[in-house]
């Protein structure tokens, strides 16, 4: 058996799925890093982009909070500048009534 021989891989069988073995060489042992690597780094993609998306998703709510706020904000201040010409002319009828008399 030559050197080329014995670092074939071997194919099982066993009920329809098939397993692979191969001897221990610097080539598979390279591309199991490199393997490793590739799911290491397409999972830490994923996970960046679900931490994206979750930060966009907060901001998109601290925003519309911000949005209602500012609403709410100007009704009351409009209901509160009425208040205050209601009151002025409250108060020029009463001095209107206070001089003339």
């Amino acid at each position: 058996m030559t050197l080329l021989n014995s670092l074939r891989p071997t194919f099982y069988l066993a009920k329809g799925s098939a397993f692979v073995v191969a001897p221990y060489c610097p080539y598979r042992c390279f591309m199991k890093k490199l393997c490793v690597a590739g799911a290491a780094v397409i999972f830490e993609v994923q996970r960046s982009s679900r931490s994206d998306a979750r930060k966009e998703e907060i901001r998109r709510q601290e925003i519309e909070a911000i949005r209602k706020r500012n609403e709410d904000l100007a009704r009351e201040i409009e209901h509160l500048a009425q208040k205050v010409e209601e009151l002025e002319k409250l108060a020029r009828g009463q001095a209107r009534t206070y001089w003339h008399s």
